[in-house]
């Protein structure tokens, strides 16, 4: 080969590389955004998350509104009730249904206001059945829901649906059943009793409290009573309860705050008792519901007491 014909060959590769390569830089800048050679940016770091609200209190909870996939109807009185009333469901409401006063209505599909056959010293008795359908039973509380919006009786139940298995209410959203609102006092001590009888771990019995939070009517604390038993008949439940005491405590020799000396405390304006039952599908019945004030004394010795000695 000729020296010419070489360099010629030569210069032509070296071309042919250089070209390519600027084509390379042109579409990595397309994509990229940078210039032949800048160095890319670094991202910018994560902003800090914004400081909350609620620092030094309880976290933000639930919207009244949002108890709503529990049952839909929640007593509306403006006036809190000095305490819970009519809890052994005795008493009768007015309406265009009959009704246990100061409490939901039943829907006589999932919840029933009856006497108990087997126990006719209880009188009427509250019963939640989760043996039926989700869905069916979503619709009938709507349709009672509805129905006394417009001061009229809800139309009579559907038949029943039982042996829906997960499907059924129990295994999804459960039933339960809400009383009228009533005072909480500040940094008082309390203790609910009842009295019940159904499949046991079951059901539960929430004492729930709403205050003001941020401007909004919150609901801000909340108890629960796990109703397990051992028989099959009826059986007592007693727990003691501070709802306006927090949990916190700044000496580091009672990290608990079980100290009530140490305690610090919240706003909770009112209280609700709900009663609520789940799986095992099933009949749960509540009666004798009751809540009291008690000292801080009483208080410390019934929480003191083991939860299966109750």
């Amino acid at each position: 080969m000729k020296t010419s014909e070489f360099k010629m060959q030569k210069w032509m590769v070296s071309s042919f590389i250089l070209h390519f390569s600027f084509c390379i830089t042109l579409c990595v800048s397309a994509v990229t955004g940078l210039s032949a050679g800048e160095e890319p940016k670094k991202p910018d770091p994560k902003p800090p998350d914004p400081p909350r609200k609620d620092v030094g209190q309880w976290k933000a909870p639930d919207k009244p509104k949002d108890d709503e996939h529990w049952y839909p109807e929640f007593p509306d009185n403006k006036v809190y009730n000095d305490t819970l009333i009519n809890g052994g469901f005795e008493e009768v409401g007015a309406g265009p249904v009959p009704y246990p006063k100061h409490w939901a209505h039943p829907d006589d599909y999932c919840i029933f206001w009856i006497k108990d056959a087997m126990s006719p010293e209880h009188g009427k008795v509250v019963v939640l059945d989760t043996d039926q359908a989700q869905g069916a039973a979503m619709k009938r509380q709507t349709q009672v829901r509805e129905a006394l919006a417009n001061g009229s009786a809800p139309p009579s139940p559907p038949a029943k649906t039982p042996g829906a298995g997960y499907g059924s209410i129990g295994g999804n959203n459960g039933v339960s059943f809400y009383s009228e609102r009533f005072a909480c006092k500040p940094k008082q001590a309390y203790k609910i009793n009842f009295d019940f009888k159904g499949p046991s771990g079951g059901a539960k019995v929430w004492v729930r409290g709403w205050g003001m939070f941020q401007g909004e009517e919150r609901r801000r604390w909340e108890t629960i009573v796990n109703c397990r038993v051992k028989g099959t008949g009826w059986a007592h439940f007693e727990q003691a309860f501070h709802p306006t005491r927090r949990r916190t405590s700044k000496d580091k020799n009672d990290p608990g705050g079980k100290d009530q000396d140490n305690a610090t405390y919240t706003e909770v304006a009112f209280l609700r008792v709900m009663l609520y039952a789940y799986w095992p599908n099933g009949q749960y019945y509540f009666d004798n519901v009751k809540v009291e004030e008690i000292s801080d004394d009483e208080y410390k010795r019934l929480k003191a007491i083991p939860a299966d000695e109750r």
